[in-house]
């Protein structure tokens, strides 16, 4: 019998850019254009690290910081708040047994195994949803030359046509 697959967090497709990055001090330089811009509605950050970030400035700069973590049994947990921790903790308790797993929801099986590699490496990676094409554009240029490893390119569904890390409510203010 086949499992039940978890639900989509989203209902209409929008675009995420997904680097990877080796360092919290990376990571914050890369932030730094971006917050300069305020090219993107959402910023979060996924990671499996046992250290915290040195840049309080960090929290201020993302929605959402996501922690993945063991829970008695060993299995993995999605610790935080927002839409990112959200969907992938509705995942592992859907029956994800791994990070690749809780990944599939939005992207091939391929890039879930290779942000889950890096996630297993010790690396942060940042999410963001651009704005439009042209900040897309620009973001994924400076998110290339800032991340030695990998920036992805995914679709989410987004729900009621609010942006990932914005309320429903926020989304349908003028």
């Amino acid at each position: 019998m086949r499992a039940t697959r978890p639900p989509r967090p989203h209902d209409y497709r929008a675009q995420l850019i997904i680097a990877a990055f080796d360092r919290w001090q990376d990571l914050s330089s890369a932030l730094e254009l971006i917050r300069a811009k305020e090219g993107c509605c959402f910023r979060a950050v996924l990671h499996a690290r046992k250290d915290l970030p040195e840049d309080s400035g960090l929290r201020e700069a993302v929605n959402e910081i996501a922690e993945l973590e063991y829970d008695a049994p060993g299995q993995r947990i999605a610790a935080g708040e927002g839409a990112l921790t959200s969907a992938l903790a509705g995942a592992f308790s859907h029956g994800a047994r791994d990070v690749a797993g809780a990944l599939r929801q939005w992207m091939s099986p391929d890039q879930a195994r290779q942000l889950e590699s890096h996630l297993a490496h010790g690396r942060v990676l940042l999410w963001t949803q651009p704005l439009g094409s042209e900040q897309f554009s620009c973001m994924c240029g400076h998110l290339v030359r800032a991340s030695p490893h990998v920036v992805e390119v995914c679709h989410v569904f987004v729900k009621d046509g609010s942006q990932l890390g914005q309320s429903i409510h926020e989304a349908k203010q003028p």
